[in-house]
């Protein structure tokens, strides 16, 4: 059973002053390892080390060996659920007899009985009744016994993944279990793990961080290891609590082996707790796991799911809060009921439950309620139910129904129907109006039936599906649809860092200020252009509405839509982007007159009875009239209201508003965003206002934005911005400063920052017209720098300067520009440049040619001039919002007039020749902090500079283009007196012929050193194979050992080229013209036979009279 396995002894007996903690994660190891041989899942036979201390590791693994081999039922075998034990009877739980009961009479309990109207298919109505259990047991029927079960007779088990993946959350685990969880617990707690087995680790409530253990997901294990000891506990009441992260992979059996055969167990009240870590956790097998065990509470959540570490321990919070009810024990009603319409009837229910009667159950007496001995009648409290009270009694309904889909049960034809007949029954006609009152009640009856019709789409999907896809998908419906440990939305409507606690907090601290300024609001006079054009309605209206404080009571989210945000209404693309720069807020649309104030509710109010737009949230109040489209309200005040709402724009509550209002965001808070809005619906008016005087309804918005505008500059942050803007601008403009404000740099996200910062100096008579001109200028450069980072010269390819100062297209200029550099070069030349009797090789032409060709260019570039310009059309096109804001360069010069700068100023700043130097400036420099602290040149230097990097820029390409063309102009002069000296077909040479010729050549070779001077003379043939034959050629019979480069020229087209010439009329000789043909056809003709290729004829004809005439030669050769 055992292979064979060598052993690492410490020594035969363990140090008794070794850490025990070491020993024994030790000792679990090597029980790992061992349970891990075995390849079985199963859960590690529980015992005690306690005797095998003295044991060294080798001894302890023999042991756990034999151990193992004599508990092979733990292996050997399919598993089976053991035989269920009925639990101990005690005390309280003791069977009682009609004549022990005790009547207390009525019990005092906080349990209510709700009315529900049912509207019939054929119009009948009919009242149906829902029963609230009380929240505790009541005193009177508890007697001397505790409130929940006796510590003898409740059992806790925890399972816990300890398997790799679990290590970001074990700690969080340790802690959330040890704080919440453990001190909630009664009786007797087994605490397990599983990885790649399952240990028991101690009896006992507390988790420790040495517990985790890591390997595979033994989940198989686990769940026999729970099944045996929830069925064969002693106990009555019990507690599993599961926590996982991943499904199992430890074995070959999987999980489903040991779920089909789990039943609650009969006469146990089983509670299961099951906690899923993170995205990849087994949701399914949960779900069945839950169900088939779980016979407890149906108000106890189906689910609780941490999807990442932080949320760990607020969901052992949530089970802390669960188990505080107390609620394993059930109270018998005297009259039946049904936790699930439709299904069997209970008398038995748990606090807190929900109970449902068809019919009145008081209708023949009163109700009595019994524990134990104990029994006295239940007075609830009669009410209408409402649709919130409603919704969480469904709730319940469905987690009963996805527990009967769990395990197979049918569940109810009727209830889905019953449930929608019992919804819109009993919700409310809304109020009609926009005062605070209708909003507050359409608010509530509205997002009670979107959250009912969102429940029954997605429970209709659970229960109609038997395998689903999605496994998160699959949580978020069950967490979304049933009992879950609190609202489901207060998870995702969450702010960044902004729970609902804090949501409470912000409005008490507004309820306050409120309050304190209510006489002030009240005083204010609100004008109809104030208020939006669809609801009639204002921030200010509101605030001033008696019933504001109720608003308060809202959920963030209803609050958020139906709180009025009144103000000027934009559109504004969608970027994430902007909620890390606020300042990167860009409008693309400001709605004019008539539709000059709107409000978020209005678009909140539309959106709800018509689909906006998906991708923007935008919404168009008129199909034909693209002036009614927007998505974005950004508000604003008057001069006299801004005043008074100044201590309100600083408060969390408002900032959170007016972020929903811009960003349609409801899940972060940005501080910043409202003044950036502002100051960038400014900035587009300028855009879209250049000339004055403006429309009067743009005059008041102006005005408006700097009102509201203004109650933001007192702001220590903004104060000191603008300080620095005034002693040190460079230092202001950079994306980030070198200065340092409360140890942080200082950012200068968007251009729109500093624009409207200066405005509001100047505004102000805080600065000199000077100081203003200097600070416009930099904001000019950093405006295209900026635009412009992205262009950068440091690429291969990237030619940003030839881009921005070209006076033509880049094409036309460099076609243009290398026809003249050719043509200069061209008309100085001639073929005579490069002779043959200079250059023996092709090669050492291409080499010269090369090198003379990039001389003659670098002398003609140098006297050409270039139309180097700016481009004033891309500069004018130049627009980032990313990078630079929502600002253009047309918009820029309405702004230099804006602030107050001359007509000439203006002129001079925006000019060519400035757009020139700005342009220069913006690309020499890529860095915001290098372009600020630099100097900026003068309009003649940057002339010179620009001219250098756009001849650098175009260097390359040119020398590429014109390259080939020069040295194929050279190369073609060299190549055509080559052919001139070599068009005749080499004559065939005695030895004595070419020593005659050499000697009258200057060649100096006797016939003694023949051999040597001409090493490899082919006599049969007449040729030399190191100095060429041709008499014309300036080196005839001129010894060079690269003869084969100089011959290889006429050999270029291989294909046409008869190699073996003079060897196939030596071997034809005899044969005559037509074998030498032959040979030239068949390819044969090579030295090495058969490597030939076949000459095409056209090839072949014109070498035929000479081949005749070698043939007369070699025709005497023997």
């Amino acid at each position: 059973m055992w292979g064979p396995r060598a052993f690492v002894d410490s020594g035969s007996k363990r140090d008794p002053a070794e850490d025990r903690d070491s020993r024994e994660r030790r000792r679990r190891s090597i029980r790992h390892r061992l349970l891990v041989e075995v390849g079985h899942s199963c859960s590690l036979p529980p015992w005690s080390d306690s005797d095998d201390d003295d044991l060294s590791d080798r001894d302890y693994e023999r042991m756990v060996r034999r151990r193992l081999e004599r508990e092979h039922r733990w292996f050997g075998r399919q598993w089976q659920p053991p035989r269920l034990v009925s639990p101990d009877a005690q005390e309280e739980e003791e069977v009682v007899a009609a004549d022990e009961v005790v009547d207390v009479g009525s019990v005092v309990s906080d349990a209510r009985l709700y009315e529900a109207m049912e509207k019939m298919d054929s119009g009948e109505v009919a009242t149906r009744f829902l029963l609230q259990m009380p929240s505790s047991v009541p005193p009177e029927l508890q007697g001397e016994s505790p409130a929940g079960p006796s510590e003898a007779n409740s059992y806790n088990i925890l399972m816990a993944d300890v398997s790799g993946s679990m290590g970001s959350y074990w700690a969080h685990v340790v802690s959330g279990w040890n704080t919440f969880v453990a001190p909630r617990l009664r009786g007797r707690t087994d605490l397990y793990v599983f990885g790649s087995y399952v240990e028991l680790l101690r009896t006992g409530s507390q988790l420790e961080k040495s517990d985790f253990t890591g390997g595979q997901t033994d989940l198989t294990g686990a769940l026999q290891t729970i099944v045996d000891k929830v069925y064969t506990c002693k106990e009555k009441y019990i507690k599993v609590f599961i926590i996982t992260d991943g499904d199992h992979n430890q074995s070959p059996d999987p999980p489903n082996t040991v779920i089909s055969q789990m039943t609650e167990p009969f006469g146990k009240v089983c509670d299961v707790y099951l906690l899923g870590a993170g995205t990849g956790f087994p949701v399914e097998y949960s779900l069945s796991i839950r169900s088939r065990l779980h016979n407890g509470s149906a108000n106890l959540p189906t689910l609780f799911w941490a999807n990442d570490t932080s949320g760990v321990e607020e969901q052992m919070d949530a089970i802390s809060k669960n188990l505080a009810k107390m609620n394993e024990r059930s109270m018998k009603l005297s009259v039946p009921g049904w936790k699930l319409p439709g299904a069997e009837s209970k008398q038995d229910f748990h606090v807190l439950e929900w109970v449902y009667f068809p019919e009145d159950p008081a209708k023949h007496g009163h109700i009595d309620v019994s524990l134990h001995k104990y029994k006295g009648q239940l007075t609830p409290e009669r009410k209408k139910i409402t649709c919130d009270l409603l919704g969480k009694a469904l709730r319940q309904w469905n987690s009963v129904a996805v527990q009967f889909h769990s395990v197979g049960k049918e569940i109810p034809p009727d209830l889905l129907p019953l449930m929608e007949r019992l919804f819109y029954s009993n919700l409310h006609t809304e109020t009609e109006g926009y005062s605070v009152a209708a909003k507050l009640a359409r608010a509530n009856h509205k997002t009670v039936e979107v959250e009912f019709r969102t429940t029954m789409n997605k429970i209709k999907e659970i229960l109609t599906t038997e395998k689903h896809r999605d496994a998160l998908r699959l949580a978020e419906n069950i967490l979304s649809t049933t009992v879950t440990a609190g609202k489901y939305e207060v998870k995702s409507l969450q702010l960044k860092g902004h729970t609902e606690y804090d949501y409470g907090r912000d409005c008490q601290a507004f309820e306050r200020l409120y309050h304190e300024k209510k006489p002030e609001l009240k005083a204010l006079t609100v004008t109809p252009e104030e208020c939006c054009r669809i609801t009639m309605s204002s921030t200010l209206s509101d605030l001033q509405d008696d019933a504001f404080l109720e608003m308060l009571n809202m959920n963030k989210f209803e609050f958020l839509k139906n709180f009025t945000m009144s103000g000027i209404p934009v559109f504004s693309p969608t970027r994430d982007s902007v909620s890390l720069n606020p300042w990167s807020y860009n409008i693309v649309r400001i709605l004019r007159s008539p539709y000059t104030t709107m409000s978020q509710v209005a678009i909140e109010s539309y959106a709800s009875n018509s689909d906006p737009g998906t991708r923007h949230k935008d919404i168009k109040l008129k199909e034909d009239d693209d002036n009614t489209h927007f998505n974005a309200v950004i508000p604003v005040f008057s001069r006299e209201a801004a005043k008074v709402m100044r201590p309100f724009l600083q408060t969390r509550l408002y900032a959170m508003c007016a972020t929903f209002a811009i960003l349609k965001n409801p899940h972060i808070i940005d501080f910043n965003i409202h003044l950036a809005a502002l100051a960038t619906c400014w900035v587009r008016i300028l855009y879209d206002h250049p000339e004055v005087p403006r429309p009067e309804y743009v005059r008041l918005r102006e005005e408006s934005i700097i009102a509201t505008a203004s109650q933001y500059m007192h702001r220590r942050g903004h104060v000191d911005y603008c300080d620095l803007l005034r002693d040190d601008a460079p230092q202001a403009l950079m994306t980030e400063s070198e200065v340092k404000i409360k140890n942080r740099p200082v950012k200068c996200e968007s251009l729109i920052k500093p624009m409207f910062m200066l405005y509001i100096l100047k505004r102000n008579d805080e600065l000199e017209m000077t100081e203003v001109e200097q600070i416009v200028r930099l904001i000019l450069v950093e405006f295209i720098g900026r635009n412009l980072s992205h262009s950068s010269n440091s690429q291969k390819d990237s030619t940003p300067y030839t881009d921005f100062f070209l006076a033509e297209k880049k094409e036309d200029f460099f076609q243009n520009y290398s026809k003249d550099v050719r043509s200069t070069i061209l008309q100085a030349e001639s073929s005579a440049a490069f002779p043959l009797s200079k250059f023996y090789t092709l090669e050492e032409v291409q080499k010269e040619a090369k090198r003379k060709s990039k001389e003659q260019m670098k002398a003609v570039r140098e006297s050409l001039s270039l139309p180097v310009r700016v481009s004033m059309e891309k500069v004018e096109r130049l627009f980032n919002p990313s990078l630079a804001g929502a600002v253009s360069w047309r918009t820029l010069r309405t702004y230099a007039g804006e602030v107050g700068l001359p007509e000439e100023v203006v002129e001079e700043l925006f000019s060519e020749k400035s757009a020139f130097v700005y342009t220069h400036h913006a690309l020499r420099y890529s860095s915001s902090k290098q372009r600020l602290l630099a100097k900026i040149d003068s309009y003649e230097n940057a002339f010179m500079y620009v001219k250098s990097q756009v001849e650098k820029e175009n260097m390359g390409l040119l020398v590429k283009t014109l390259l080939n063309d020069l040295v194929s102009f050279y190369e073609n002069a060299w190549l055509a007196e080559y052919r001139q000296a070599h068009a005749d077909v080499v004559r065939p040479m005695s030895k004595e012929e070419i020593l005659a010729e050499a000697a009258a050549r200057g060649v100096e070779v006797t016939a003694a050193t023949f051999e040597q001077v001409y090493r490899k003379y082919r006599p049969h043939l007449g040729l030399l194979t190191d100095a060429c034959q041709c008499p014309s050629c300036p080196f005839f019979l001129k010894p060079n050992k690269r003869y084969n480069q100089h011959a290889i020229v006429e050999r270029r087209k291989a294909t046409l080229f008869p190699h073996g010439f003079h060897q196939v009329a030596y071997d034809c000789r005899e044969g005559g013209l037509e074998s030498a043909i032959s040979e030239f056809q068949k390819g044969t003709h090579r030295k090495h036979k058969g490597q030939g290729k076949s000459l095409p004829q056209e090839a072949i004809s014109p070498l035929l009279q000479e081949m005749e005439q070698l043939a007369v030669i070699y025709s005497g050769a023997k």
